[in-house]
């Protein structure tokens, strides 16, 4: 793949707000083109020409766009008018056998900038002064059934009905086939951290290994973006042997974890994630590891509490907050706003009622406990009201007896550690437990 790029001299009376355009398309600009390229779709489904075009010409008030595609190449012009005369501003020119035997079949300028709808996808182009002439978006499409008009419209609308969504599809796999959105998307770094993911996806599974270095290097400083791919990086990189790229990533994790121990435990996710494999092929990173995180503390945010003083062996614990599905409830909470009424209405009726529920559980106690500890495991039965004999026992019990033994057992201080094994310490997918027991796994 080979690239060219002609400049013009700086050009007198160029309005120097224009500078810029398309420089950086964020995510709010691309979904303006999403109209755009509807339009376009609809046009080749309604406008069908069997002809496969190899050239176009699109002029706005002060600009203008000259494209020409052919089996090898394809050349595209930036013009702007200075006074009433056309001059070339820039001039790009991409040399792959990707364009072979393909066309153009229908284009539409918005605002300084230009979408293609062509036989092998749809290409949004940009310019701006000091990149010249740059691939913002690309979607890669099959549609070379010419000679089938029916077989070629069923295609068309497929694709269509794909960018019929609010906001533009991101670029699928086979897009990152075309060398010159590759290259044009690591010259970009908000295009790149905006497809960093699926683009990484492709060097791996093609086997890139500079692609990926270079998409890394570019992006190490970006937290969310390690945090995003840190996981294949690093696979890959044991896989393919690359000593350099292991080190930096496992150098990378380990300083932003010590950064903030509190809120950046998730980067040590991606080593744990990986030591199966280093242990495998460099062990020695498994011993780096456990050294420099032996008995991580929280650092002057570590947890203090006092905790019964023969109970002082180390215990695992979950601060992950954990939502629970309460709709299977509905009927309980109906029923407490029963006794809600009831309540407001007569006291006596509501007496009744808790001194019958108070009888029941003295008779039925131990088969009371175990039944409401199903119902409440399974979220049949919640706290959110209390308002009965049964609620009031059940919720409020343990609560009055830790309370006791907080106040009354005699304590001791304990500090709590962090295991810094994240995602690494839990049990398989296929792990069955009834086979542990007949033939236990080393």
């Amino acid at each position: 793949m080979s690239k060219t790029n002609f400049s013009s001299e700086n050009s007198d009376g160029l309005n120097n707000e224009n500078n810029n355009i398309g420089e950086y398309l964020n995510v709010n600009s691309f979904n303006l083109y999403v109209d755009t390229v509807s339009t376009l779709f609809q046009k080749g489904i309604t406008n069908v020409d069997y002809n496969i075009k190899k050239s176009t010409k699109l002029t706005g008030n002060l600009i203008k766009w000259e494209i020409y595609l052919d089996d090898s190449k394809i050349e595209l012009s930036f013009f702007k008018k200075i006074n009433i005369k056309w001059k070339c501003i820039n001039m790009r020119v991409e040399m792959s056998t990707y364009f072979y035997n393909h066309g153009l079949i229908v284009s539409s300028l918005f605002n300084n900038d230009i979408v293609i709808l062509t036989t092998f996808g749809i290409l949004i182009f940009t310019f701006s002064e000091n990149n010249g002439i740059s691939l913002n978006y690309f979607y890669s499409m099959k549609l070379k059934n010419y000679g089938n008009s029916k077989e070629y419209i069923k295609t068309l609308k497929h694709y269509k009905s794909i960018f019929s969504k609010s906001t533009l599809p991101s670029p699928n796999y086979d897009s990152f086939r075309l060398p010159m959105w590759v290259s044009d998307l690591r010259n970009n770094m908000s295009s790149l951290l905006k497809y960093d993911a699926e683009l990484l996806t492709f060097a791996i599974k093609e086997h890139e290994l500079e692609l990926i270095k270079d998409i890394y290097e570019k992006t190490r400083n970006n937290k969310s973006s390690l945090l995003k791919y840190g996981v294949d990086s690093l696979t890959h990189a044991i896989k393919v042997h690359d000593l350099e790229l292991i080190n930096d990533i496992y150098k990378n994790c380990m300083t932003y974890f010590k950064e903030d121990l509190m809120n950046n435990k998730s980067f040590l996710s991606i080593i744990t994630s990986t030591m199966p494999l280093l242990n495998e092929y460099y062990p020695e990173y498994i011993l780096k590891y456990s050294s420099e995180t032996n008995m991580i503390i929280y650092s002057s945010f570590y947890i203090k509490k006092n905790r019964n003083k023969n109970l002082v062996h180390l215990y695992p614990f979950i601060q992950s907050p954990q939502i629970a599905n309460l709709s299977q409830s509905l009927l309980w909470t109906k029923y407490h706003y029963k006794l809600y009424c009831i309540f407001g209405y007569t006291d006596l009726l509501f007496l009744i009622i808790c001194a019958t529920q108070a009888l029941i559980i003295l008779i039925t106690l131990p088969f009371y406990l175990a039944t409401f500890y199903i119902l409440s495991k399974y979220d049949f039965i919640n706290n959110i009201y209390i308002m009965d004999a049964f609620s009031i026992v059940y919720f409020y019990i343990p609560s009055i007896i830790k309370f006791f033994k907080k106040n009354i057992v005699t304590t001791i201080p304990t500090i709590t550690f962090m295991v810094p094994y994240i995602n690494f310490v839990n049990y398989s997918k296929d792990y069955n437990w009834f086979l542990e027991l007949i033939k236990p796994q080393p």
